[in-house]
């Protein structure tokens, strides 16, 4: 190997030589140089092309070409309502009706059965070793399983001419080819008219289901306008307010409320300024007890409740509003007793006054919170009726949307009504218009030649396959090997003149022992003895090739 390129300055040198012609004598010097090592990938390719030949098997190949037409059976009412049930479709809607039908596991096991590939002795052999290991299933269902994965690889489907369909069957037999072919062929055309006759029968039966199905679909629909209806009336209901007299009324009274509030609030502050004047800094006791709370409970609902009277115009015409007033009045009484109660019990050197003071402060906050609470409702009622007003448009066209889904949802149901007694009528004009009607246009003929590539193309392969890995050796060689081939050469990668040059002797042995140099012709005797031994066995030991290896499904 020759040194790092430098120039004279020191650094790495980046240029490349400039390119010369190709000189014919200094090629030939160079693939002389690689010897043997070119000759062993071509042939180790021929040896593995070799075996590759005698052991492949030739596949021959089958065709049958069927016809599918799939008219339509609907009257023109359904049509409207089912267009996918519309029959037609372009090539490949056909073909995967076809595919779908071969590649099923019951008919693949119809066609084993027929095929009496059940009962092959090697797949039976099989099934019984595989069994051992996997009980509970007998060999005969593993050896029709393995039956049916061997024809799943076997078969497939495709375009033929025109809009037929062309159904293709590989096998190593020319003659199990084409008799496969026929088989399911008349397999085919048997489930054809079986499918025929079970579609007449379920037509009505379907027409049947489905009214009930619509039926309850008529029911929901009519469940969901209903719900519709009665929550909107009873937001109106909850919400108190129905017309812009009765908001106008709830902002008025959401108006005397707030004034009640603030005078409360001064009426509490005034209260705190009486307590620091009569006791000082001592800190205003906390009354509170179980009757307390329940009292100030129901004094707030008293407050809600009146309010709902005044808006409902209830409290005018039947008096309730006089009551609830009443009964408000007699809470705030309640409480101040309780409250009153409270202080005087509460320890402490305090005087009466600021006892009394204590207790009115407590009585205010209760009604505070009551009052607050009649506000809040205000306000509830006041934004639940100017939302409904803003949604009224959208709650229009819901309840529109809904009424339109139970029109549709009955017609529907009508249309599948007469539907189903149309069904009836027309039960013998469709045993020759439902579902897909199959043809066989073209029979399989027995295949003359194998479809797999022949021996001479795979030595071909073989090699061209090899050339090209001595051409990749040979470039790898030449653009990883640092050797300075010319002084010229010499002379631009160091920057230094050349004196003088030392002839090569090519008569002088190579470096290394006997074995690492001569290594490829023992690669290329060893190939070539690792192919003997196979094609001797092949022979010998097992001199006919089997079809195993099939996919098992």
């Amino acid at each position: 190997m020759s040194p790092p390129r430098q120039g004279r300055s020191g650094g790495v040198s980046r240029e490349e030589p400039p390119a010369a012609s190709v000189d014919p004598q200094d090629l030939l010097w160079r693939l002389q140089r690689y010897g043997w090592i070119l000759v062993l990938p071509v042939v180790a390719c021929l040896c593995v092309a070799t075996i590759v030949a005698r052991r492949t098997v030739p596949i021959y190949q089958a065709f049958l070409v069927v016809s599918v037409d799939t008219p339509a059976d609907m009257s023109p009412a359904m049509r409207a309502y089912a267009p996918g049930a519309a029959a037609g479709g372009g090539p490949r809607e056909r073909i995967a009706i076809v595919d779908g039908k071969i590649h099923n596991q019951s008919f693949l096991r119809a066609v084993a059965e027929r095929q009496g590939m059940d009962k092959d002795p090697a797949l039976l052999a099989r099934a019984k070793s595989a069994t051992k290991l996997t009980p509970g299933i007998t060999p005969e269902e593993y050896a029709l399983r393995l039956a049916v994965g061997q024809l799943w690889t076997k078969i497939s489907v495709g375009q033929g001419r025109g809009t037929a369909i062309q159904i293709s069957v590989k096998d190593a037999n020319a003659e199990e080819a084409r008799d496969l072919a026929a088989t399911i062929g008349d397999a085919l055309l048997q489930q054809s008219l079986q499918s025929t006759l079970e579609k007449v029968q379920a037509r009505g039966e379907f027409s049947k289901d489905q009214v009930v199905v619509l039926e309850e679909r008529v029911r929901q629909a009519e469940d969901a306008l209903r719900t519709f209806q009665e929550s909107h009336l009873h937001m109106r209901i909850t919400a108190g307010i129905s017309s812009e007299a009765g908001l106008q009324l709830a902002q008025g009274l959401r108006r005397a409320t707030e004034d009640e509030l603030a005078q409360l609030r001064l009426r509490i502050l005034a209260g705190n300024e009486e307590w620091r004047t009569l006791a000082g800094g001592a800190v205003m006791p906390s009354l509170s007890s179980t009757r307390a709370t329940d009292l100030g409970a129901q004094l707030t609902k008293l407050e809600e409740s009146a309010t709902m009277a005044q808006l409902g115009g209830r409290s005018a015409q039947t008096g309730e509003g006089d009551a609830l007033l009443g009964r408000i009045t007699a809470t705030r009484q309640g409480l101040f007793f309780e409250f009153d109660r409270l202080a005087q019990e509460a320890g402490g050197d305090l005087s009466t006054e600021a006892r009394n003071t204590a207790a009115g402060v407590a009585l205010d906050r209760s009604v505070l919170r009551s009052l607050q609470a009649r506000k809040d409702r205000l306000a509830s009622a006041v934004t639940t009726f100017l939302s409904g007003v803003q949604r009224a448009p959208r709650d229009e066209i819901e309840l529109q949307k809904l009424q339109d889904n139970v029109t549709s949802a009955r017609n529907l149901l009508t249309t599948m009504r007469n539907e189903s007694v149309s069904s009836g009528l027309s039960e013998a004009m469709a045993t020759s218009q439902v579902g897909p009607r199959l043809q066989i246009l073209e029979p399989p003929l027995l295949p003359l030649t194998p479809t797999s590539m022949g021996a001479s193309a795979t030595y071909a392969v073989a090699l061209f396959l090899g050339l090209v890995i001595d051409a990749a050796i040979v470039f790898a060689g030449e653009r990883l090997a640092a050797v300075v081939r010319t002084v010229e050469q010499a002379e631009a990668e160091y920057g230094l003149k050349v004196v003088g040059v030392v002839p090569r002797i090519d008569t002088r042995p190579k470096p290394g022992g006997y074995l690492r140099v001569h290594w490829p012709k023992f690669a290329i005797l060893a190939v070539l003895l690792v192919s003997a031994l196979v094609v001797v066995y092949d022979e010998v030991v097992s001199p006919h090739p089997t079809k195993s290896g099939q996919v098992e499904r």
